[in-house]
C-alpha cells in the first residue's frame, strides 16, 4: 500500500530543490521575493514583532504604557524609560537589564556595567548604586517579572 504524503513535505523538497543550486544571497532574494508574494511576514520580521509585543508586555511601576515604536528602527534606552516611567532607581536599574538582554542581546554583565546606563538613558546616576542594584535584585526574587530575572542570573 503506498504511503500516503503531506503536501507540506512536498513543498518542502520542491523548493530546497530549487533554492539548492543558488548562492546564499541569491536564496535570501527568492525567499523574500516569495514571502512577498504570499503576503507573509518574513522569520526576521516575525521575530523583530514578537521581541516588540514582549517589551510591550513590560510593566514597571504599574503602569502599563506600550514603548513608542517607529517603524524600522529599535526602541532606545531613552524611549523604552520614557514609555515605562521607572519611579525608583531600583526599577531604573531593572529595566536597564532587561533593555540590556532583550534590545542589545547582551544577558550577561557585572553590577558596574548597568551604572552606565544612567548615562545613556540621560539619567542621573544614584548617589548609593550599590544599594539600588541590591534593592532591584531583592524585588527581581520577590516578584519574578520577566524583566528582573535577568538581574537574578547575575546574582
Amino acid at each position: 500500500m503506498a504511503e500516503k504524503r503531506l503536501p507540506e513535505i512536498d513543498a518542502v523538497e520542491v523548493i530546497y530543490a530549487a533554492l539548492l543550486p543558488l548562492n546564499a544571497e541569491l536564496r535570501k532574494k527568492v525567499l523574500k521575493s516569495v514571502y512577498a508574494l504570499l503576503d507573509i511576514s518574513e522569520p526576521e520580521q516575525a521575530s523583530q514583532e514578537a521581541l516588540r509585543q514582549e517589551s510591550d508586555a513590560v510593566v514597571v511601576a504599574g503602569t502599563q504604557k506600550p514603548p513608542v515604536h517607529h517603524a524600522g528602527r529599535p526602541v532606545s534606552i531613552v524611549e523604552l524609560m520614557r514609555d515605562k516611567q521607572p519611579g525608583t532607581n531600583a526599577q531604573r536599574i531593572a529595566l536597564f537589564a532587561y533593555y540590556r538582554e532583550k534590545h542589545e542581546g547582551v544577558p550577561r554583565f557585572g553590577r558596574e556595567d548597568l551604572e552606565a546606563y544612567f548615562a545613556k538613558a540621560k539619567e542621573s546616576p544614584p548617589t548609593n548604586y550599590d544599594r539600588d542594584f541590591v534593592e532591584a535584585v531583592k524585588k527581581a526574587v520577590s516578584t519574578k517579572t520577566r524583566m528582573n530575572l535577568t538581574l537574578l542570573r547575575e546574582v
